[in-house]
């Protein structure tokens, strides 16, 4: 092997070296957080809808998805990107407050179109107002021959009672996320699929 070949080759492993850091390094975050993830179970409604690309797959919608404000607090809906979240009395997760900035040592994730909506009394508007969001986490891929059986199952579930249909999502300090499961009657959705086959 002549010299010339050699840097090429050197170049060559340090570009694939490089192209194979990102990766690494994000499911290395995953899996071995600083700090642990804090689980957070969020109820939620679903349908089912097909995508050409992306295939089967159940749309979420995680609740609750609303913050009241403060009477009179101005509109801030364009710079309010982060929801703080706790847990509830029933267990559930709750949304706290949304910020303009991540918060330091509360649990948050990253929401998406917020904006304002106001109450109203008669032909009059009140004060008082809700912040609408959709949280990033809404949707839960599954083998596409599953899909249709479990939302059957879900809405099924829903209809009886909708604090029996859970997402569980664990949220890590930095504001990232992993879906973990889809629980149905405080099992995991897809432990029932193969038990009814």
């Amino acid at each position: 092997m002549n010299k010339s070949n050699g840097w090429r080759l050197m170049l060559l492993l340090a570009v694939l070296a490089a192209a194979a850091w990102f990766p690494i390094r994000e499911i290395l975050k995953f899996e071995c957080p600083d700090t642990p993830p804090q689980e957070f179970r969020f109820r939620t409604g679903m349908v089912d809808p097909y995508d050409s690309f992306r295939g089967r797959y159940v749309t979420l919608n995680p609740m609750p998805n609303t913050v009241k404000t403060e009477t009179g607090s101005p509109d801030r809906s364009r710079q309010l990107r982060y929801a703080v979240l706790k847990r509830g009395k029933n267990g559930f997760a709750e949304v706290d407050r949304l910020t303009e900035d991540p918060p330091s040592g509360e649990p948050y994730v990253r929401v998406h179109n917020v904006y304002r909506r106001y109450e109203w009394y008669g032909n009059r508007r009140t004060d008082t107002a809700q912040y609408h969001f959709s949280f990033p986490f809404q949707r839960f891929y599954l083998n596409e021959n599953l899909a249709p059986e479990a939302e059957l199952l879900a809405r099924d579930t829903i209809r009886k009672n909708p604090e029996d249909c859970v997402l569980s999502v664990l949220v890590y300090a930095d504001g990232r996320y992993a879906v973990r499961d889809l629980l149905i009657r405080g099992r995991p959705l897809r432990d029932l699929l193969r038990r009814q086959k």
